[in-house]
């Protein structure tokens, strides 16, 4: 008779995470879709500042730029986007008004992790930010995809993944919130964590700051943007042998000292 290993109980241990968001999904919204819920949490499901301390966490085991973008409304998640580059300045921040300067390559990628409002769980997305400068303004465009297809950002997806695990926070992901609770709801990627839908593209115009444009590199020449596209590339790679090393302490830190991080 065969035995069970290890990959039977993680499956067993990930059905039951489905299982129960599924269920406080449906006690929130119990006709499966998203509209006004019959039941929210009391409280605040993560305990305040925690998305910020866990972005730092990310800063400290990755070359990255972290940071953490608040709920588009009450029912919508709080979203950490991981940038990959070792630019001082990301077109996230800048697009988010956290940054003055705008960097010199004209696309970024990474991941975002979505802490749910409505259950202790999370999800992690790529995304693919690039930008069009037209004099002084410019165009910012966000692509999303259904999980994580790009292979250079797997040192990335271990290191939240890691992070995450380490603090018992489920990740669910891209496939089962696809689905639905009930047949004709929405998707639970909608009740649990954005209306938005999970792959999209969608842009913005922003006028940029005069420090942008004199200090950020944007007034140089059309083919010194262009080389600076390739600097996403080394960033989004990433793979040195310390950061791993480094990823590996930031998970065991954190095992140890749960607590003032997470709500339990």
């Amino acid at each position: 008779m065969g035995t069970c290993g290890a990959s039977c109980g993680i499956t067993k241990t990930r059905e039951r995470e489905r299982e129960q968001a599924t269920k406080v999904a449906l006690r929130a919204f119990a006709d499966g879709k998203r509209e006004t819920p019959r039941w929210w949490p009391s409280a605040s499901v993560f305990a305040a500042g925690s998305a910020e301390r866990l972005a730092e966490a990310v800063r400290g085991a990755l070359p990255c730029r972290a940071l953490v973008l608040p709920p588009a409304d009450e029912l919508a998640a709080t979203w950490i986007y991981i940038v990959a580059t070792m630019a001082d300045t990301s077109w996230v921040e800048l697009r988010a008004g956290r940054h003055g300067l705008a960097p010199e390559a004209i696309e970024e990628r990474g991941l975002r992790v979505g802490l749910s409002p409505l259950y202790r769980t999370a999800t992690v997305q790529e995304f693919v930010v690039s930008a069009t400068v037209e004099g002084g303004s410019v165009w910012i465009e966000e692509a999303r995809v259904a999980g994580v297809s790009d292979r250079r950002l797997q040192l990335f997806v271990k290191a939240s993944q890691g992070l995450l695990q380490s603090l018992k926070i489920p990740t669910l992901d891209a496939a089962f919130l696809e689905g639905v609770a009930v047949e004709g709801g929405d998707p639970l990627w909608s009740l649990l964590f954005d209306d938005a839908p999970m792959v999209s593209r969608a842009g913005e115009w922003l006028k940029l700051p005069l420090a942008a444009l004199r200090l950020g590199g944007l007034s140089c020449a059309p083919d010194r943007l262009y080389e600076a596209q390739r600097d996403v590339d080394y960033a989004a790679r990433a793979l040195v042998p310390s950061a791993a090393s480094t990823i590996e302490e930031t998970a065991e830190r954190s095992a140890v000292r749960p607590a003032p991080l997470f709500r339990s």
